[in-house]
């Protein structure tokens, strides 16, 4: 297979050993695609130089709220994934066709690195067994960590029922507000619900306060404005750079505002 100069820049990074100057700095497994719209993601990233985060996101159908998990681990996670990865050459799967087999509204199984700069990826429906075996490997090691991880904290978001999914997406009430939706790998999601019959322009500019506070800890500001059309929506996110701890907050995205609660869950 031919390989581009930038492709083959990106392999040449992706073979540095762990303690080089690129060592892992992220890994990703997701899947999805079925008829009902589910998806399922895995991400493990570190956080500082003794803890990494686990975070798995996952919803059955397109319109149900993801139910997000987070997990604070011992950094070793990193190496031993990357080790993984280098045990099999993975670096040499990117962009790979396993099979020539598809399956219609069937699941992709997908899988990125990351290296510093470099980004190794490949995804497939089906992996062949000596593919597959490697495979597990990395979801072993994600399984072990996660057995004495600390669950962290978590947004405490509305539950959409799929009988409801449309009209809540959808909306028709006549209002334009926004909802904090999920809290995952450090980003803060929210929606914006146009039911009105006309489209509008937003400001996307955000800020956030804790309760109880005037002035807000993070702001985001954006010269831009989007256009969200009617009985419509749009999710948008901004990355906060520290933990939500557990407590009640206050979302303003330009003229809008609602109100979110971070909690801790009591289950290991």
């Amino acid at each position: 297979m031919w390989l581009s100069d930038k492709i083959e820049d990106m392999i040449d990074n992706a073979k540095m050993k762990a303690g080089s100057k690129n060592p892992m700095t992220k890994f990703s497994y997701h899947y999805g695609g079925n008829m009902c719209g589910n998806f399922h993601t895995e991400t493990v990233m570190p956080v500082d130089e003794k803890h990494a985060r686990i975070s798995i996101s996952h919803a059955d159908w397109h319109y149900e709220t993801p139910k997000v998990s987070e997990y604070l681990t011992d950094i070793g996670i990193m190496d031993e994934l990357e080790h993984v990865f280098h045990k099999h050459s993975m670096e040499r799967w990117h962009g790979k066709k396993f099979t020539n087999m598809f399956v219609c509204d069937g699941e992709s199984y997908g899988y990125e690195f990351k290296f510093g700069k470099a980004y190794i990826s490949f995804y497939s429906q089906i992996y062949p067994k000596k593919y597959s075996e490697k495979l597990d490997e990395l979801h072993e090691v994600v399984k072990k960590y996660l057995e004495n991880a600390e669950k962290l904290p978590y947004l405490l978001a509305e539950e959409v029922k799929e009988e409801d999914g449309y009209k809540h997406y959808k909306p028709d009430d006549g209002k334009i507000r926004i909802e904090a939706s999920r809290y995952a790998e450090g980003m803060l999601y929210h929606y914006i619900f146009n039911g009105t019959d006309e489209k509008t322009e937003y400001d996307r500019s955000v800020k956030i306060y804790r309760e109880g506070e005037k002035e807000p800890f993070f702001s985001e500001e954006d010269k831009y404005h989007r256009t969200i059309y009617q009985h419509s929506s749009h999710e948008e996110y901004s990355k906060i750079p520290e933990q939500l701890s557990v407590g009640k907050y206050r979302l303003e995205m330009g003229e809008y505002s609602c109100e979110f609660e971070i909690v801790k869950d009591t289950e290991a």
